[in-house]
């Protein structure tokens, strides 16, 4: 029988002993991935025509650390979607490109073009809305299946754009329990969103780039004070995108009158998706607006300032006016006011078949679906390669993970304070 010297054979069972080590770490990368580390995130290199032409572009998808300033301890991550135009003259990238390094794509990017982060508003709404709907590259189209198509009028042809997810939304988290609420509340928010606005430009060499804000909703607030918190920190920004909010605001850049004048504009814009614009008008949105805005600016404003003095007959021509433009019947305009309300615009444009406008989306007659979420999570886990495995906040519902306690936390807009001032 072969003797066996254990003294001997120690070495080398040790030496086995670290290569198996070694081959199971490398062996599971896979696994590692399934959380990105924060701070390193995924890029990928895409194509895609929008306004005519074909543009190549990067996205990259990460988490930003906010951190305490005093410690530097992360209090919470905000997860960003971004898309950046590739360098002119530049090679043209593969739609199926593979990942490449952060680092060499944000040094190979660095440009004066125009910066927009964008973000929806609730609060607790994460950015899939303008995202997917409106300003990105992909747009959801719904039928006859849910699906990623090109985006014609993505507002990356004028604009580098960041999609930002604040803290308790999309991928975001606060790093503890009990920092959620430095994060859940309108001042916490703003501090927080503006602080990941500065990281983001620091991160990726734009420091002096020129810089939009865009926010819809409770997020066109966000926006405005966001701008002037960053404003205070001596980081200048160019310009606002307030969608669909912005009640709050300082409003003298123009007169009461003039601003509720200005919605015949928007119902003008939807009146001609749906057909209920007068012929003459033309037929495409940036004609009709036009139109829209000239006639309120030279004509309807001008009679609501002095609707007291107006005769009968006066009365009658601003009706059947505005209902060139709204596509409500002159008959159901109110002769003392002569207003279409918001209300009796989304009530009365289709009444005729039996349907109403949806609230948040003048294009539809009832809210979108839930069948596009896959999609859209397919998109950022597999397409954008950001392998995590936590629930997208505003997709995904909180029960898709895991609650210690086995009591889920409430939303973040049931957390949520509104106080704009410390209280005392």
């Amino acid at each position: 029988m072969a003797s066996f010297n254990t003294r001997s054979a120690r070495p080398a069972l040790q030496a086995a002993g670290l290569a198996s080590v070694l081959a199971f770490v490398f062996a599971v990368p896979s696994i590692a991935a399934a959380d990105p580390p924060d701070g390193v995130p995924t890029v990928t290199r895409h194509q895609a025509r929008i306004h005519g032409r074909e543009l190549s572009y990067t996205a990259e998808a990460g988490r930003i650390a906010i951190r305490d300033v005093e410690t530097g301890e992360p209090h919470g991550y905000v997860f960003y979607t971004d898309y950046r135009l590739a360098p002119r003259g530049g090679a043209q990238p593969s739609a199926q490109a593979k990942p490449r390094s952060a680092t060499t794509e944000r040094r190979a990017l660095v440009t004066e073009r125009p910066i927009m982060f964008i973000w929806n508003g609730g609060p607790g709404s994460p950015s899939d809305m303008l995202h997917f709907h409106a300003a990105g590259p992909k747009v959801l189209q719904d039928t006859p299946t849910p699906r990623l198509v090109d985006n014609p009028d993505s507002w990356l042809a004028a604009a580098d754009l960041v999609m930002v997810d604040p803290v308790g939304t999309g991928f975001s988290r606060p790093t503890r329990p009990e920092y959620a609420r430095e994060f859940y509340g309108t001042r916490g928010d703003v501090a927080s969103v503006a602080e990941f606005v500065r990281c983001w430009l620091i991160l990726h060499d734009a420091v002096g780039a020129p810089v939009f804000l865009a926010g819809e909703s409770w997020g066109a607030g966000r926006a405005a004070s966001v701008a002037y918190a960053l404003e205070k920190r001596g980081i200048g920004i160019d310009g606002l995108v307030l969608i669909s909010g912005g009640f709050g605001l300082d409003r003298h850049y123009g007169s009461p009158v003039l601003l509720e004048a200005l919605g015949v504009v928007d119902m003008a814009s939807t009146a001609l998706y749906w057909h209920r614009t007068a012929s003459g008008l033309g037929s495409d949105p940036a004609t009709v607006r036009r139109k829209a805005e000239d006639w309120v600016r030279s004509t309807y404003a001008p009679a609501l300032a002095h609707i007291g003095h107006l005769t009968a007959a006066e009365r009658d021509r601003i009706a059947s006016q505005l209902a060139r433009f709204t596509g409500i019947a002159p008959g159901l305009v109110d002769r003392r006011t002569l207003l279409v309300t918001p209300h009796q615009f989304r009530t009365e444009l289709l009444k005729s078949g039996g349907k109403t406008l949806y609230l948040l989306d003048g294009r539809r007659t009832s809210p979108p679906g839930e069948e596009g979420a896959p999609v859209v999570l397919r998109y950022l886990r597999e397409t954008l390669d950001y392998r995590t495995d936590l629930p997208y906040l505003g997709i995904d519902d909180l029960t898709q993970g895991f609650a210690p306690s086995g009591v889920y936390p409430r939303s973040v807009g049931e957390q949520w304070n509104y106080a704009t001032a410390p209280m005392t």
